[in-house]
């Protein structure tokens, strides 16, 4: 009897032993992790029928029934997820309590918005994000992954700078196929990839990139006998050798939009001012060249936002006699900016009159000036393109008016070939783009600054104006 009492209390432990054991699996113990999970799971849609088959511990016996799951010590530390057509937005902050993964993989699919939060993952190692629609800049966390050897972000929308990466643990790195801007970070790791990992980026410069950054205008630096705190003014005759020592740059063709019109209702036309412009015999400017050059403009403004961040109106001076323009072949042309950087160089508010940015409607009422006065100058650009007038052109009264007021007030009544240059509406060629970016350049000049795109972003849809043009000769 003691024996058959002794015989049963040892299966009671190992019963208990084997039940405790049971209860180990994650959702006892790591529910946090599949948690998650899960709010990864009810926000994407893919083939791979997430709904179906994340459910349960994702993590049972050290091992994972969950397609893309595995598992070490009891913890998600693999989430490999390539391929299965992912469409959503991923949550926030969702991988930050699935401290323990080491490789995390979206490749191949279609997930867009901002890039995840990678906080608190020690332990990561490998980030594969390439080949889908995600967009803004990458965190700066990024760069701080103590672990991280391998980084894909190729075949993206996204933009901004690169991080400082400097782990000595990374081993593969691309970012190519993106709109990042900038120059490319001088740590030693960044510098040691091939230009590969960086080409197809609209605003990228410097090292292993054969595309040389910008110089950035030197401060004015105070004489000797200037008391501290003091301005001292710039001679009107040093800003006017400035200004020409930048002009003076080897390209074969200054851009003017500047057109005047015939008078014609209260109208000139530059015909009749300039008869060698718009006379018989002349080649207009095709609607595909605009558009290259427009963009050009906007990829080095956009650059200049990047590169001299710190300015409060990195160009400040940006109109269409300020763009100079290269002639590559016969249907081809690259436009260059010039005249910019000066407004640090000005000693007082009044002496910026005479800048470009002093048509911005922030300027006129003395309120602070930021990046968004060279997006107002920007816009101002674009209208002379789309509609071939000047600001401050003559109306019908005879009364002067604002460029961009005008074109609002006549797109509010009515969308019409009034507002474009007669050139292109004759051509019949990008009448919709140019309807499309008169629209851009409206948002531009808006007279609220904090309601004008930013640079990147005015780049970003010329580029996919560009494409859809070119897209459309390719069909016809």
């Amino acid at each position: 009897m003691k024996a058959a009492l002794a015989l049963i209390r040892i299966l009671v432990v190992v019963h208990a032993v084997v039940a405790d054991t049971s209860t180990t699996p994650f959702d006892d113990f790591f529910p946090e992790e599949r948690d998650a999970l899960r709010q990864l799971r009810d926000v994407v849609n893919s083939t791979a029928n997430l709904h179906h088959n994340w459910t349960g511990p994702p993590c049972f016996q050290d091992q994972s029934q969950w397609v893309g799951i595995t598992c070490s010590n009891w913890h998600v530390t693999h989430l490999v997820l390539e391929g299965i057509n992912l469409t959503g937005s991923l949550p926030p902050a969702f991988l930050q309590n699935i401290t323990f993964l080491t490789i995390l993989s979206f490749k191949g699919n279609s997930l867009y918005g901002t890039l995840p939060n990678l906080t608190n993952l020690a332990y990561l190692q490998v980030v594969r994000l390439a080949h889908n629609s995600f967009s803004g800049s990458i965190p700066s966390e990024y760069a701080e992954l103590p672990k991280l050897t391998k980084f894909e972000l190729q075949g993206n929308n996204i933009d901004g700078p690169i991080p400082p990466f400097d782990q000595q643990t990374l081993t593969d790195f691309n970012v190519s196929y993106n709109r990042l801007e900038g120059p490319i970070p001088k740590t030693s790791i960044l510098q040691s990839f091939p230009d590969s990992s960086y080409e197809h980026n609209s605003g990228l410069c410097g090292t292993p990139l054969r595309i040389p950054c910008p110089v950035s205008p030197p401060l004015p630096v105070p004489s000797p006998g200037a008391q501290p705190g003091k301005k001292e003014s710039l001679q009107v005759w040093n800003i006017v050798l400035i200004a020409a020592a930048a002009a003076l740059i080897p390209f074969s063709v200054m851009l003017v939009f500047l057109c005047y019109y015939r008078r014609v209702q209260g109208k000139i036309t530059q015909a009749e001012q300039e008869p060698e412009s718009r006379g018989i015999g002349r080649v207009p400017v095709s609607w595909s060249t605009r558009l290259s050059i427009i963009k050009d403009v906007a990829k080095g403004l956009s650059f200049l936002h990047q590169f001299l961040a710190s300015h409060k109106v990195p160009h400040a001076n940006l109109k269409s006699s300020n763009v100079l323009i290269q002639r590559i072949d016969q249907n081809q042309y690259r436009s260059k900016l010039t005249e910019f950087g000066f407004l640090p160089l000005l000693p007082s508010r009044k002496s910026s009159e005479l800048l470009a940015i002093q048509k911005s409607p922030e300027f006129g009422q003395g309120k602070k000036l930021t990046h968004k006065a060279d997006v107002y100058c920007f816009g101002i650009v674009l209208l002379e393109v789309i509609t071939g007038k000047i600001p401050g052109g003559l109306s019908d009264e005879g009364e002067h008016h604002d460029l961009s007021n005008w074109v609002r007030m006549v797109v509010q009544s009515d969308w019409s070939t009034d507002i474009l240059d007669m050139e292109i509406v004759a051509a019949k060629d990008g009448y919709e783009e140019m309807l499309r970016l008169t629209e851009l350049a409206l948002e531009c000049t808006d007279t609220a600054p904090e309601r004008r795109p930013k640079m990147c972003q005015v780049l970003r849809r010329i580029e996919e104006l560009e494409k859809t043009s070119h897209d459309q000769q390719r069909e016809s």
